[in-house]
C-alpha cells in the first residue's frame, strides 16, 4: 500500500514541475517575442537546454528548432559526451536588435529556469552571444565551459556549418568535448 501513494506522490509531483515549467516558459517567450520565431520542443524535465540563433534549411521550411540535421548531431554529439540523449529540450535564440539587451537575456533565463537543466549550449555565435549575455559572461570562447547559477554553459562554433566541411566538424567536436560527463560512482 505505501508503495503505491509513493508511486502516487511522485507521479503529482512529476504533473506540478510539467505545468510550472510550461508556465515560466509561456511566461518567457512572451517577454519577447523574437524576430522569426520558430518552436522550441523538448521534455520539460530536460537535462540539457541547447539553443541556435541562425536558421538553417529545416527552421527556414518551416520545422522547429533543430529540426534538421544539426539537432540530430547535437543529440549525437550529447550521447557520445555522456549526457542523456532523450532528454534534450531545443530553444530558438536568434538576435533581434528591435527588443532591448536585457528583454532578450530575460527571455533566455526564463526558458534556461523552466527547464532546470544542468547543460545549456549554444550552437552558433548568435546564440552563443545571447547565452553569454543572459548569464553575465563577459567572455564567450568557443569550446569552454563555464558554471552559471549552478549549470554548465558552453558555445560551439557553428555546428550546423560544420556538418558540410570535415575540419570545421573536427574543431566543433573538440569544443563539445569540454562538457564530457565524468561517470559518478
Amino acid at each position: 500500500m505505501s508503495h503505491d501513494i509513493a508511486q502516487k506522490s511522485n507521479e503529482s509531483i512529476a504533473d506540478a514541475f510539467a505545468v510550472k515549467a510550461r508556465t515560466e516558459l509561456v511566461a518567457a517567450q512572451r517577454r519577447a517575442s523574437l524576430c522569426g520565431e520558430v518552436a522550441s520542443h523538448g521534455p520539460l524535465d530536460a537535462q540539457t537546454v541547447v539553443f541556435k540563433g541562425q536558421a538553417g534549411p529545416a527552421e527556414t521550411a518551416g520545422g522547429s528548432a533543430m529540426s534538421g540535421p544539426d539537432g540530430e548531431a547535437s543529440l549525437a554529439a550529447l550521447k557520445q559526451l555522456g549526457w542523456d540523449s532523450d532528454r534534450v529540450f531545443f530553444a530558438w535564440a536568434p538576435i533581434c536588435r528591435e527588443h532591448h539587451v536585457e528583454l532578450r537575456a530575460s527571455r533566455i533565463r526564463g526558458i534556461v529556469e523552466a527547464i532546470d537543466p544542468e547543460l545549456v549550449v549554444a550552437l552558433d555565435a548568435d546564440a552563443a552571444a545571447e547565452v553569454a549575455t543572459a548569464f553575465g559572461l563577459s567572455d564567450r570562447n568557443f569550446g569552454h565551459a563555464y558554471e552559471s547559477r549552478g549549470r554548465v554553459l558552453i558555445a560551439v562554433d557553428g555546428l550546423e556549418a560544420s556538418l558540410a566541411d570535415d575540419t570545421r566538424k573536427l574543431r566543433v567536436w573538440n569544443q563539445f568535448k569540454a562538457v564530457r560527463r565524468r561517470p559518478i560512482y
